[in-house]
């Protein structure tokens, strides 16, 4: 081998082993980086509400409760990394944040791996409620029973009882990773119950006087055709006035009176062909408030 051509190998390993120092410094110092930063986008949707990025940088995948209760949730304020320590493929992140005016701390796991680096799935805690009366809440905008327990990001929760036009309470529920909190909420009826429970009781009303061939059970009148009539073809109902809450009891008794009502008989009637008509000017119907979920149920006695 000519000097020249040693002189040339030579330098092309030069190049080259400078060239593999520099992809080792490169990619050790993006590795050793890169837990940090993966921890600072992460910090930084939860802060914004970013959701979509937020499980892009996350490993599983959220509940659809969690999703919808995060849509509706107070976010962290002034995110900071206190510490991240790294331990070959996993890193332990510390970190802490403004929920409620208070600023409190955040720790959660990253883990590496051939993709890169994910927040491992620790961040997140676990959020029930209940309410007396009622049997379910809103936890930001997420609908959710009573006592369930929901994993949800880091943020500040409004917890609410349902049907609202029907139930006023709320309380807010700050949650950090890992952490496992229930609440009660303390509940009273709203402004508007009254008005809430008189429209069902007009629905009420209004599936009982459905045209039929017999008398309903379950809605607070009767039609006393047998002593005009050997059978019937229909009764045919006007409401003339509709019964009327005028009291409110939650999850008690139900009375809705001074209903008037009209019904209209075409049978087989024992004298005369003609239909006849029955008036009630005492429509009284009764039942019980309960609830069904987020729904407003009266149970017919």
């Amino acid at each position: 081998m000519s000097r020249r051509v040693a002189v040339v190998v030579a330098s092309v390993a030069v190049v080259l082993g400078a060239a593999a120092m520099v992809w080792w410094w490169t990619s050790t110092a993006d590795r050793a980086s890169a837990p940090r930063d993966i921890a600072q986008v992460y910090l930084t949707a939860l802060e914004q509400g970013d959701i979509d990025t937020i499980q892009e940088v996350r490993r599983g995948s959220l509940s659809p409760l969690a999703i919808d209760a995060f849509a509706g949730a107070d976010h962290i304020v002034d995110a900071r990394i206190d510490d991240v320590v790294v331990d070959g493929d996993e890193g332990a992140v510390t970190a802490s944040a403004e929920l409620a005016g208070e600023r409190r701390p955040l720790q959660f796991a990253v883990i590496g791996d051939s993709d890169g680096w994910k927040v491992a799935g620790d961040d997140l805690g676990e959020l029930s409620a209940s309410t007396t009366p009622g049997a379910a809440v809103t936890m930001g905008d997420a609908v959710v029973e009573a006592d369930t327990v929901v994993d949800v990001l880091p943020a500040v929760y409004p917890v609410v009882a349902v049907p609202e036009e029907v139930l006023s309470g709320r309380t807010d529920a700050a949650i950090t990773p890992q952490q496992t909190v229930h609440v009660v909420v303390e509940t009273e009826l709203a402004a508007g119950a009254v008005d809430a429970v008189q429209r069902a009781v007009d629905a009420w009303a209004e599936a009982c006087t459905v045209s039929a061939q017999s008398v309903p059970a379950s809605c607070g009148f009767d039609v006393p055709w047998p002593a005009d009539f050997t059978s019937i073809a229909s009764i045919d109902y006007r409401i003339d006035a509709y019964p009327s809450v005028a009291d409110l009891g939650v999850d008690g008794v139900l009375v809705a009176s001074d209903g008037v009502l009209v019904a209209t008989v075409r049978g087989q009637a024992r004298e005369g062909d003609e239909p006849r008509t029955y008036r009630t000017d005492d429509w009284m119907m009764r039942g019980a408030i309960t609830f069904d979920g987020a729904q407003l149920v009266i149970r017919a006695f």
